[in-house]
């Protein structure tokens, strides 16, 4: 829960969509929240046959059920591979960073 992730892939775009809304995407998701827990999404489209990589950086939620989704909207082809997931920064390194600190007397 609370952790910022970096996550790299490549992808190769096979054939694009006929659609001229046709993209791909990805986001991360939660089990616990469904789609108001969506965390990252992100869309794109490219040059078929160029391997591109990409990076996009996620913070989860309060949840510790997330799993990662590649999709296509209104058809296509993609190819992807080599990812890699990297935690950045855990909750507990970043508690500071978030909370404000009142100057005040305790009793």
């Amino acid at each position: 829960p609370n952790t910022t992730y970096n996550i790299s892939f490549n992808y190769k775009i096979n054939r694009l969509s006929n659609n001229k809304e046709g993209d791909f995407y990805f986001l991360a998701r939660s089990s616990e929240a469904y789609l108001f827990g969506d965390k990252g999404f992100t869309q794109w489209t490219g040059e078929i046959g160029k391997v591109t990589n990409k990076t996009i950086s996620i913070t989860t939620g309060n949840l510790s059920t997330y799993f990662l989704i590649w999709g296509i909207h209104h058809g296509g082809s993609i190819s992807i591979d080599d990812i890699q997931i990297t935690k950045v920064k855990e909750s507990f390194e970043s508690g500071f960073e978030v909370t404000p600190l009142i100057k005040g007397r305790f009793s």
